[in-house]
């Protein structure tokens, strides 16, 4: 307020006018709305709670005609599946369909959001879940599959790359974008994100929503829910919780919604059932992430892990005519399949499956891993086995290196001068033979050359004077 009245005060003498009081001037400043204080200073986000929004979300005449989607940072921690240790905060992207409210489908990665995980979310939602909620051992009905029209989402990059946007085409999905920094227009997604995070407050290893709900609790310490274990809590408590539960806004719950949508009411006509997905490979095909490579020989690489197949024998190395270069050929890899990938065969236009080689091992654990969980496996020993290295003496070797190889090319280059000068002062003279064998101790060991004491901090110190009986076989 002082900074106010003195540039006020400066103006005033400038321009020759009288100074108000500085009170009236702190009352004219009071009488300034709140949203155009919060505007001016650059809050436009904060001044757009004073900006009326009458209405709704513009209503939608058939099931799956509009789904919005978002992704979240769930507050929880998650353990690793064979140490049972902490490994992070996983991401869950969400869709639901705007007109019955029913949660399309889901993914659950340790991973940020991305096109992939955004695609996986996408397909699931259209297929049928009947066998994917038999896998996870869960009872229930979550009747939501079928074609949808249009995504609604924000301008994240993950909703705005290459594979999502082909795979849309591909499947005639349309794409629509909401207003940026405006999330009241996907309040349904955001408030159901909310729903889920609520619930998982209540779970053990909680990081709940901010620092002074969390207190002194330890969120690392009693976190106990691998990735698959939080994933059957997800989809449990959709099926057997929200789907069933009576919905604020529509007072009723999300799947008496869905039915009646689809079937029609004695006030409503009925929009019935979705369009089926006829061709679900290639919609999993489609969202798959997307990848080139070279064959080589022993296949394909990638993440560290070789996959082979017949199929790929006529490709191996192959040059493409128009560069002349190694041609890289189209690849598809599931982010929880890690036992194959798909091939995209150039002349058939199909895509192949290219088993794993060789093959990981057939246990249960194995393959409950998701091909994200194993990397994050390999990456974390990986840090453990760095950690056991002796600095100290990689240090030590380095430095005695760099002094042996400057001593070597020190005498090196002197005895060569030497051999140079003494060929044209000597010519015709025959080279003396040095006096002693140029061998390692090595050899002297085993010649016999060198006969020490046993170390006593040696293991096996105890046995190097024993006999050494030879080995022979009876008849």
């Amino acid at each position: 307020m002082v900074d106010v009245f003195q540039e006020l005060e400066e103006r005033c003498k400038a321009e020759k006018l009288k100074l108000p009081h500085i009170n009236s001037v702190r009352n004219r400043i009071k009488k300034i709305p709140a949203k155009e204080v919060l505007r001016g200073r650059g809050y436009s986000q904060e001044a757009d709670k004073f900006t009326p929004t009458p209405g709704e979300f513009p209503p939608t005449r058939n099931v799956l005609g509009v789904v919005q989607i978002d992704h979240v940072r769930l507050d929880i921690t998650v353990v690793y599946s064979d140490t049972r240790e902490p490994w992070g905060r996983p991401w869950l992207t969400l869709v639901i369909d705007v007109m019955t409210r029913m949660i399309v489908g889901f993914y659950l990665s340790m991973s940020a959001p991305s096109s992939t995980s955004a695609g996986m979310a996408l397909a699931m939602g259209m297929l049928p879940k009947k066998d994917y909620l038999a896998d996870l051992g869960l009872s229930g009905s979550w009747p939501v599959q079928g074609k949808i029209h249009k995504v609604h989402c924000d301008n994240a990059k993950e909703f705005r790359g290459a594979v999502l946007e082909h795979a849309c085409h591909e499947q005639r999905i349309d794409t629509e974008f909401r207003r940026v920094k405006t999330p009241r227009y996907g309040g349904h997604i955001e408030r159901m994100i909310g729903n889920v995070n609520m619930m998982l407050q209540k779970k053990p290893g909680t990081t709940f929503s901010n620092p002074q709900k969390r207190g002194d609790y330890d969120s690392k310490k009693k976190s106990a829910y691998t990735l698959r274990e939080l994933e059957v809590e997800i989809a449990d408590w959709i099926v057997n919780h929200y789907h069933v539960s009576k919905h604020g806004a529509l007072k009723k719950p999300p799947i008496k919604a869905w039915e009646e949508a689809i079937l029609g009411t004695s006030k409503t006509p009925a929009c019935g059932l979705p369009q089926l997905i006829t061709n679900p490979e290639k919609l999993v095909f489609d969202f798959l992430p997307q990848d080139t490579r070279v064959v080589s020989p022993t296949g394909i690489r990638i993440n560290k892990a070789d996959y082979f197949s017949e199929v790929l024998i006529p490709w191996i190395n192959y040059a493409d005519p128009k560069t002349g270069k190694k041609k890289k050929f189209v690849i598809k890899e599931h982010p929880r399949r890690r036992n194959a990938i798909w091939f995209l065969d150039p002349q058939t236009r199909q895509y192949y499956r290219i088993p794993q080689f060789p093959p990981p091992p057939d246990t249960d654990y194995e393959n409950q891993l998701t091909g994200e969980e194993f990397s994050a496996l390999r990456s974390r020993d990986d840090a453990v086995g760095k950690a056991m290295e002796d600095t100290d003496a990689k240090a030590g070797y380095r430095q005695r290196s760099k002094e042996r190889e400057a001593a070597s090319v020190a005498l090196t280059t002197t005895a060569r001068k030497a051999a140079r000068s003494g060929k044209s002062n000597q010519a015709g003279k025959k080279p003396t033979k040095p006096k002693q064998p140029d061998r390692s101790q090595i050899e002297d060991r085993m010649l016999g050359g060198v006969n020490t004491a046993p170390d006593p901090s040696e293991a096996f110190s105890g046995f190097s004077n024993a006999p050494v009986m030879p080995f022979t076989t009876r008849s």
